[in-house]
């Protein structure tokens, strides 16, 4: 893939949809992409968690959602999403290698953090990690909010932001900007 374009104020997230199949099975079955998340998964495991990710984006009710995280000249650079859990979702994000500068991640996870809070009023927001170098460089992603430690199970770094701590920050204009998502997105 080509050098990608690094203007932050140009990633763009929509809602993942069938045509999307070959960059979630790649994400998925990725043992570099998949490193600071788990084993890679077998291909027709990853192929049914896309049929039911797609699903969950086909559903009226917000839920489970799943968007492509794109650069301004529709390059695909990975995936985000929130798997929710009644009043409180994990926040997941997924990109090729070419795209793990930061520069895309941050201001994809902004947007979803926002919408996770402004758009559907979650409480509160999760963030899992293997522990280690990949949770350091978790944590510099989340870094712009206050995130706090969470329980996590041996070997994995957690970490949960509060509604009121997002609020805050959000107030303050510390990292939060207007990014939040179409409403069709919900």
């Amino acid at each position: 893939m080509s050098v990608l374009g690094s203007a932050s104020s140009a990633v763009q997230l929509r809602l993942m949809q069938s045509s999307d199949a070959a960059l979630y099975l790649h994400l998925f079955t990725c043992p570099e992409v998949m490193a600071a998340i788990g084993p890679p998964l077998p291909r027709h495991v990853a192929e049914a968690t896309f049929a039911r990710a797609c699903g969950y984006n086909a559903g009226d009710v917000p839920g489970h959602r799943f968007w492509i995280v794109g650069d301004a000249l529709g390059a695909d650079l990975g995936l985000a999403s929130l798997v929710r859990d009644g009043d409180t979702a994990e926040l997941g994000i997924m990109l090729l290698p070419e795209a793990w500068d930061g520069r895309r991640a941050k201001p994809a996870l902004a947007k979803v953090i926002d919408h996770a809070f402004a758009g559907i009023g979650l409480r509160a927001l999760y963030a899992r990690s293997a522990d280690g170098v990949r949770a350091r460089l978790s944590r510099r992603l989340l870094s712009p909010y206050p995130f706090v430690p969470a329980d996590a199970e041996p070997g994995r770094a957690a970490w949960v932001l509060s509604r009121d701590g997002w609020a805050r920050c959000h107030a303050a204009n510390v990292a939060c900007r207007n990014t939040t998502l179409p409403a069709t997105a919900c």
